[in-house]
């Protein structure tokens, strides 16, 4: 009967998610219709002790990235405010419009006023009165065509500032979501840390404490050949050799999915 031939990458993927879930080694075969010896074959390396340790430390570098993502997002609000700040200089210059209006029209009432007085004292002036009439009169026009400009100004000012306004909102909605959604993600991870947590903490001390960790809770099972830096150890004596067991009570995470797990 011809050997029967595996996608190794899917099916440990496969294996790797039914493990997550809890299933057994012969389980996982019975699921995916293959071997023990083969579940065995692909999930080992992914469960020895170093890869744990890698996986605890991608964890960790995945939590500060999304701290960094969320100080660089309350740097673009604080921008965003800044430049709302802003625009409320156009509300300063309609006030300063408004005071100009009312000073050309003060302006006016004293020129009629001049040219009433002039034109009753002498008839000799009337040539100079009429000439400075024209001149108010042209001033008059020079300043209805400036109050025109400043009230299309006004109006152009109006439907910048409209734009500004929409795009904003787009811009704020937006970051809401993302930030919501961020939000939830956030809380999920830290759920599962801490179930991952608590779940090794019963491993290592809890009432379902593997029978391979002594009183002092160094694990009997798992024995390496030097002392592993940063993590402490216990040298034993197995068959004339010396060698260093790991205190899991420590370091509960390295028990996360051990296969040789047993409770007392």
């Amino acid at each position: 009967m011809p050997r029967k031939k595996y996608d190794n990458d899917k099916l440990k993927a496969e294996m790797v998610e039914l493990r997550r879930r809890g299933y057994s080694y012969r389980q996982i075969a019975q699921k995916l219709s293959c071997s023990p010896f083969k579940v065995y074959e692909l999930l080992s390396p992914w469960e020895s002790p170093s890869a744990r340790l890698r996986q605890a430390a991608d964890l960790a570098d995945r939590l500060d990235k999304l701290e960094t993502r969320a100080k660089i997002l309350e740097e673009h609000v604080t921008t965003l405010e800044r430049k709302l700040a802003k625009l409320n200089v156009l509300e300063a210059l309609q006030a300063e419009d408004l005071k100009l209006n009312a000073g050309l029209q003060q302006l006016e009432t004293r020129l009629s006023k001049l040219e009433e007085k002039l034109t009753a004292k002498t008839n000799e002036l009337h040539v100079q009165i009429q000439r400075q009439w024209d001149s108010n009169r042209a001033i008059s026009q020079k300043l209805s065509g400036l109050e025109e400009a400043l009230s299309q100004t006004m109006a152009q000012n109006d439907r910048k500032i409209l734009d500004i306004d929409v795009k904003l909102r787009a811009v704020q909605d937006t970051f809401i979501i993302k930030y919501l959604n961020f939000g939830t993600k956030l809380t999920n991870i830290e759920n599962a840390l801490k179930w991952i947590h608590n779940s090794c903490i019963e491993r290592v001390e809890g009432k379902y404490t593997c029978r391979h960790i002594d009183e002092e809770g160094y694990c009997k099972r798992m024995r390496f050949h030097d002392k592993i830096e940063g993590y402490r150890t216990k040298q034993i004596v197995s068959n004339d050799q010396k060698l260093c067991i790991l205190n899991v009570r420590d370091n509960p995470l390295i028990c996360i999915a051990c296969p040789s797990y047993k409770p007392k």
